[in-house]
This record gives structure tokens, sequence and C-alpha cells, in this order.
């Protein structure tokens, strides 16, 4: 019975990852581009070291103006909210 919950959980798991990817296609076309450029970091022991940045600020600053700057930056720069999702062994960013 327990192995069965796990094929079903993994089954689960693999259709929903099917889904971001179906949603997301990453090209004009929408033809599921695989993520090739910088793809050696992705099999690092302990992954890689993510990007952080530490602001801060010497006055204080109205939330609805960070508010603001976070939707600019976000139409600006749309991979600022984007990820990878690793499918048989292939990387696609949803």
């Amino acid at each position: 019975m327990l192995e069965q919950l796990k094929q079903t959980a993994n089954k689960l798991d693999r259709m929903r990852k099917e889904h971001l990817i179906n949603q997301s296609g990453s090209t004009a076309d929408d033809s599921l581009d695989k993520v090739r450029s910088g793809q050696s970091y992705l099999y690092m022991s302990q992954g890689m070291d993510s990007e952080v940045f530490e602001v801060r600020f010497k006055e204080r600053v109205s939330g609805s103006d960070l508010t603001e700057a976070i939707r600019y930056a976000l139409v600006r720069f749309p991979y600022i909210n984007t990820r990878l999702i690793e499918l048989d062994g292939d990387f696609y960013i949803v």
C-alpha cells in the first residue's frame, strides 16, 4: 500500500511539472526550449549558490513605493520571477 502511494505521489509530481512546463513555453513559438546554458552548474553536488542582493536603506521608505518598484522590475526583467524545473534530466524555465 505504501509503495502504491509513493508511485501515485511521483505520478502526480510528474504531471504537475509537465503542466507547468507546457504552460510556460520559453520561446515565442512555445516550443518548450530546454535550458543548456550553465547546465554544468546545475549538477554540482550541493547545487549552485543563489544570487542574493541585500539592500539597506538609510532612510524610511514607503511600502507602496517598494511594491511599485518590484512591479516595474518584473515588467522590465521578467526572468526575475522564473525558476527551473527538472524533468527527465532536462531543465525548463517556468
